[in-house]
């Protein structure tokens, strides 16, 4: 059975009917019948459908006021019909709303007359809205098919924080079949600010032309941590986006929000499948947050190589792909690395190794050494650039390793060498044109040395890659003559460089630690290490105290002392049984005329003369040791009385003995004597 608004009492008994809203029927609180809402008012449905259409007219405004007309039509014809009725009513009242908030913009004046009406408008209506007394009310609502017009009108009547009729008018909304835009933005407005976000995500699928824009930022920033936003985004981005704008929104989001990394990840994934990529800095973030969150690294490794092959092509900036690059290699583990890069090349990108990047990895003790080789492998197979390469060996041997990486290598297995080492011939291996020598040239000086004690085993290395040429023979020479190293390390070089082929004799600077070299390396000493020696220990280098048996030991058959250096060893060089001996062989040795005019410093002044002349007033040797250098110096000089200089002045040298200028030593008065120089 039905019943009209306007009949409102039972059939049957003349109860009082009250409305169930629930079950949409009256029912008779007398006898308990039941009665069907009717589809008639009584004869007025023309002014409910007007009502209803003029609503449906303010759903197309746009945020203007262009099609006003339309809707000024709609309005008379409900106040033609019947200004009474409670839907003209709210149809004007909605129209003042729309009009007020359309003309807000250029002022308070300009709304004024709307807004009072919306006020009069409103106060017709009856308070409290209730479905048991508004009956009439409840049915105009119940015939609003359009969900335009209920999310008009629940805009309306929450300007006057009408909660119930906005509650009651809200029921009836499909958020799906919501068309116009203004509509569509009110639900998603209220859905935001009340964070009701099942109500945002039906809104999202409304067909409504919406800011895409505006939207994507406001999910990325506002929507909750969950499984729904990545699907919530994309749909967005298909409905059409400004490329360029939300990439750099899916940055600040990826570099700035507290989201978990999952669903960064999804949210990234999904862009990126449908062109948005982020920047560089924003993929980074990214995979940090994937690194930090993952219960593995390896974990972690995994989901960063599949987004990178998911990148696609051309779309990231060279500097973008080189931070890219930088992460990799400075925060996934090694075996990830060559697989991290190998998804960006395939991606399209061209990988640009930076030097520092790499030997950032090479000297990260946190990681294998296996893994470090790997990567230097994995950056030589992707065409890293030889002179690159180079460089990379020379800044890798300038660093100062760690303890653990000069250490011997405590893994099981079979290579037990430091790491240092084994990386460092890893590097050397793939050198094209082997180890430039001027690295090793630069090592081989370098002070202080970074690698201590090993330094000879990395010089081992890399001679066995370096083509040896002049100048490193040279500089291998420079080496013996100022060694930055201790005596102990300084053997061990000279014995590499000497198995290299380096040098095939020892010079005489370093003294004993020369000779011990010159036995560990099977090599002799160079003609010129005697001459070396006693100029490092009497001469004017004097660096280290003279050793008798040093001495002998650098002597060759094909050694050659200059006589200033004879003449040091001579004078200087102290009083010994085989000092005499030694003599002689120097003496033989210098290839100068020891009869010639020498010049030294006794303590009145200069004094010019041969050589034996010299000895004979200035030595400081026992008689023993005297006798027999003098007689060796005799064979050199035939004439004992010969013209000499002393302080300017020239005389005979019988003169000078007499003269009393000088004491003569001890050890020879008495040979000056026997060879009548005092008579």
């Amino acid at each position: 059975m039905a019943v009209s608004f306007a009949k409102r009492t039972c059939e049957t008994c003349g109860g009082t009917l009250k409305f169930d809203g629930q079950k949409n029927v009256f029912v008779c609180q007398y006898c308990g019948n039941t009665y069907e809402r009717t589809e008639s008012y009584d004869g007025a449905y023309s002014v409910r459908n007007a009502a209803i259409q003029a609503l449906n007219s303010m759903t197309s405004l746009g945020g203007t006021l262009d099609g006003w007309s339309l809707v000024q039509d709609n309005l008379n014809e409900c106040m033609k019909i019947d200004p009474s009725y409670i839907g003209s009513t709210i149809a004007q009242l909605a129209a003042s709303v729309q009009r007020a908030m359309i003309l807000a913009p250029n002022g308070r004046e300009a709304v004024r007359a709307d807004l009072d009406k919306a006020q009069t408008c409103f106060a017709k209506l009856p308070q409290p809205f209730d479905t048991e007394t508004c009956l009439e009310e409840a049915e105009f609502y119940s015939k609003i098919d359009s969900s335009d017009v209920r999310t008009l009108l629940t805009n309306v009547f929450s300007a006057f924080h009408d909660n119930a009729r906005v509650d009651f008018i809200n029921n009836g909304i499909d958020v799906g079949d919501i068309h116009s835009t203004e509509a569509a933005m009110t639900m998603i407005n209220r859905a935001f600010s009340a964070q009701d976000w099942d109500l945002l995500d039906k809104a999202l699928q409304s067909p409504a032309a919406i800011d895409t824009g505006a939207l994507f930022k406001r999910l990325l920033e506002q929507y909750p941590d969950n499984d729904h936003k990545a699907g919530n985004i994309a749909g967005i981005i298909t409905r059409g986006v400004d490329e360029q704008t939300v990439s750099e929104d899916l940055s600040r989001y990826l570099s700035q929000t507290s989201d978990s990394a999952r669903t960064r990840y999804a949210v990234c994934s999904s862009c990126m499948a449908r062109g948005i990529v982020p920047d560089g800095a924003g993929l980074c973030a990214l995979f940090q947050a994937l690194t930090d969150e993952s219960d593995t690294q390896s974990e972690a490794g995994e989901s960063i190589i599949a987004l990178l092959g998911e990148l696609p092509e051309g779309r990231l900036s060279d500097a973008d792909t080189a931070s890219i690059v930088g992460f990799i290699l400075a925060k996934t583990s090694g075996k990830d690395i060559p697989r991290a890069l190998g998804a960006l090349k395939e991606s399209g990108y061209f990988i640009d190794l930076r030097a520092e990047d790499i030997l950032a990895v090479l000297i990260d003790d946190s990681r294998s050494v296996d893994d470090r080789i790997a990567l230097w492998n994995t950056a030589c197979g992707m065409g890293l650039e030889p002179r690159r390469r180079q460089i990379i060996l020379s800044d890798y041997l300038g660093t100062r390793p760690s303890a653990a990486d000069l250490a011997d290598s405590q893994e099981q297995q079979q290579d037990s060498r430091p790491a240092k080492i084994r990386i460092l011939e890893a590097i050397a291996k793939n050198l094209p044109d082997g180890v430039n020598p001027l690295v090793v040239e630069n090592y081989l000086m370098k002070q202080p040395c970074p690698d201590g004690e090993r330094k000879p085993d990395i010089i081992n290395v890399l001679l066995s890659f370096t083509t040896v040429g002049e100048t490193l023979r040279r500089k291998a020479i420079d080496y013996q003559n100022s060694t930055p190293d201790t005596p102990q390390t300084t053997t061990r070089v000279l014995e590499a460089l000497a198995s290299h082929g380096v040098i095939q004799t020892i010079g005489g600077a370093l003294g004993q630690t020369g000779v011990e070299a010159m036995r560990s390396a099977g090599v002799s000493a160079s003609p010129s290490a005697l001459d070396e020696y006693l100029r490092s220990t009497l001469g004017t280098l004097n660096g280290q105290a003279f050793d008798q048996v040093t001495a002998q030991n650098l002597v060759v058959a094909q050694s050659r002392v200059s006589a200033p250096m004879v003449v040091a060893y001579l004078l200087s060089a102290p009083d010994s049984m085989m000092k005499a001996q030694f003599a002689s062989r120097l003496l033989k040795a210098c290839p100068a005329d020891l009869s010639a005019p020498i010049t030294i410093n006794l303590p009145g002044g200069q004094f010019t003369a041969p050589m034996l002349q010299c000895y004979l007033v200035a030595n400081q040797d026992s008689e023993q040791t005297a006798a027999g250098i003098v007689e060796a110096l005799k064979q050199y000089t035939a004439k004992l009385n010969v013209d000499v200089e002393y302080m300017g002045n020239s005389m005979k040298f019988r003169k000078f003995v007499r003269s009393g200028f000088v004491n003569l030593p001890a050890s020879t008065s008495g040979e000056c004597m026997q060879i009548g120089l005092f008579s």
